[in-house]
């Protein structure tokens, strides 16, 4: 509810905005600020997954690798933002739940299914991280530039090692 508001005001701030300048010549400028607490606000009730959510849901003090990403869902079409997590053999993506927060599981996979990973491009717009599960037909794909930097901290969270030089 909250961040339907925040739609409502973020567009009757545009349109105050189209009308001053429109008619009366002028723009009120403080109502930027308004529209960009309003944006800040959309933002944090939609997207929003902190660290302490997520240690609430996997009931663990550290998981062993996090990572903020998007998850783009098997139609290709729709991309879920939230947080990626591999911990106690788990791997999960986790999405805000509601405006007043928690999360929610979106994916979730045990890391012996994972067949193998690639990090690259996902699909035409995104850079990211893509998996192949062992019996379920895949790739799931993840999106986020960090991936290729954090790449031996994923394979340690795997119980993979260290990639060989070849």
């Amino acid at each position: 509810m909250i961040h339907k508001v925040s739609i409502a005001g973020i567009l009757a701030v545009i349109a105050y905005i189209v009308y001053t300048s429109l008619y009366k010549g002028y723009i009120l400028w403080p109502l930027l600020v308004l529209m960009a607490f309003l944006a800040a606000v959309y933002y944090v009730t939609t997207s929003l997954v902190t660290y302490g959510m997520v240690k609430k849901m996997i009931s663990d003090d550290d998981p062993d690798f996090i990572i903020r990403s998007g998850y783009i869902e098997k139609n290709g079409k729709d991309l879920t933002s939230g947080v990626l997590v591999v911990s106690r053999g788990r791997i999960c993506m986790f999405a805000r739940k509601g405006d007043l927060g928690g999360c929610r599981p979106v994916f979730e996979a045990a890391v012996d299914e994972v067949e193998s990973y690639s990090i690259g491009k996902v699909d035409d717009y995104h850079m990211g991280l893509s998996i192949d599960l062992k019996k379920k037909a895949g790739p799931y794909r993840f999106t986020g530039r960090k991936f290729a930097g954090r790449e031996a901290e994923f394979r340690n969270a795997l119980g993979w090692g260290e990639e060989p030089d070849t």
